[in-house]
């Protein structure tokens, strides 16, 4: 049976990410500083406008290249894939399955990057109900670490889903 559960998480994260844009966009000030120092200070400012098109275009570029990749890798030849135990990957009778499972990797890292936007927007919309803006490093720095950490993990889980053969 195959799991709906990478898709669901996708959807569900990507609607969250969309409905904490427009939850914030009224808290927002119409000068937002978007870009902050090591020490926490701004040092550099959009409008509300660019602002709201700018994570709106990350939160959904990353996702979109990676989905859109491992979606379009069905239609390269088999030969061009390369996990591990490619021999029995590329075999025409196995191939089909190789794509899903990057395609549902995908959905996984996609959601992943969701959040990560999702709350990465959450801490600039903090950071600018300061006066003057204050973006504290650490909280940054943590949600950064995780999204690196989920996203190793994530490639663990799919070398291993691709070390896993069927015999016979």
């Amino acid at each position: 049976m195959r799991s709906k559960l990478p898709l669901l998480f996708l959807i569900a994260t990507a609607t969250v990410f969309i409905a904490s844009l427009f939850y914030f966009l009224p808290s927002l000030p119409d000068r937002i500083a978007t870009h902050f120092g090591a020490t926490g200070q701004p040092n550099g400012w959009m409008t509300r406008e660019q602002h709201i098109i700018g994570i709106t275009l990350v939160g959904f570029a990353i996702p979109a290249f990676v989905i859109g990749i491992c979606y379009c890798i069905r239609f390269f030849p088999s030969s061009m894939l390369n996990v591990p135990k490619a021999s029995y990957w590329r075999s025409p009778e196995h191939y089909p399955d190789a794509c899903r499972i990057l395609l549902h990797w995908s959905f996984s890292f996609g959601a992943t990057s969701f959040l990560w936007t999702s709350i990465l927007n959450y801490q600039l919309v903090l950071a600018n109900r300061y006066n003057p803006p204050f973006l504290a490093p650490t909280p940054v720095m943590m949600l950064s670490g995780f999204f690196i950490a989920s996203t190793g993990v994530l490639i663990i889980v799919l070398v291993l889903q691709f070390l896993k053969i069927k015999k016979g």
